[in-house]
This record gives structure tokens, C-alpha cells and sequence, in this order.
């Protein structure tokens, strides 16, 4: 927790519902070469799921980012067995760029990453003009 209280400005947010924390947003911006894209990470409690907020909030994360930071590109790694969150992605407007394959291990089995991103250029054009 005292991590990231000291971040300035913050990277990492509670997804809530109802005024209850049910999940989890958060950026791992570049460094050097990498300096203009950033991670974007989350995760939403089960007993929330289907509901549209983890999509509002990587709506909501990628306006704030684009507004905040000097980046050009947002990008995200969901777990290829995992559908759900690959379509979150879409949903805000990111696009699938392609497989990073046998790239992780979880819970024993080797897994394929997706690789989803957004450029600022991409955010601006959304409906909403890539505001939340």
C-alpha cells in the first residue's frame, strides 16, 4: 500500500461498484527505449464480471493516460485462455496486434499472450474522443 500512496502521479487505481473496491487498473509506463508505450494491467472480482466495468475503467485509464503522460501507445497482454479479457480490450477500442506464443507460464500450463494496443492518434478517434 505505501508503494503506491507515493506515486506521483498515481499508476495504479481500484476499479469500484457501489463504493466497494471489486478489482484492480493499473500502468507500468517505459523507460529508455520504451519510454512512449506503457503496460496496462487489471483484473475484476468474479462476483462482478459481465458488467461493463472493467471496460468503462480501461476507457477511463487510456483518456487519463493520454492526458497525463507524454506516451503514444498503450499496450496489454492477456492471457490467451482468457477470452473475456481480450475482449474488454476491444470493447475500449484497442486492437489485437498479434500472439506472443509459449511466451508465460500460469498455473502449470505454458501459455500464449495477446497483444492489445491503443496509440494516442487511435484514442482520439473513438466515439467519445477517448474520454471516459
Amino acid at each position: 500500500m505505501k508503494l503506491v500512496a507515493s506515486q506521483a502521479p498515481p499508476l495504479n487505481f481500484a476499479i469500484e461498484d457501489d463504493g466497494q473496491a471489486v478489482g484492480g487498473i493499473g500502468l507500468i509506463p517505459g523507460t529508455d527505449v520504451d519510454r512512449v508505450s506503457a503496460e496496462v494491467g487489471y483484473w475484476l472480482g468474479r462476483a462482478v464480471w459481465g458488467r461493463g466495468l472493467a471496460t468503462r475503467a480501461v476507457r477511463s485509464l487510456t483518456a487519463w493516460t493520454f492526458a497525463t503522460f507524454d506516451v503514444t501507445r498503450l499496450f496489454a497482454t492477456p492471457f490467451s485462455f482468457n477470452p473475456a479479457s481480450a475482449r474488454v480490450l476491444e470493447k475500449a477500442g484497442w486492437r489485437r496486434e498479434g500472439v506472443l506464443r509459449n511466451a508465460v507460464v500460469k498455473e502449470g500450463r505454458v501459455a500464449d499472450l495477446l497483444v492489445y494496443a491503443i496509440t494516442r492518434e487511435e484514442a482520439r478517434e473513438l466515439p467519445s474522443g477517448g474520454q471516459p
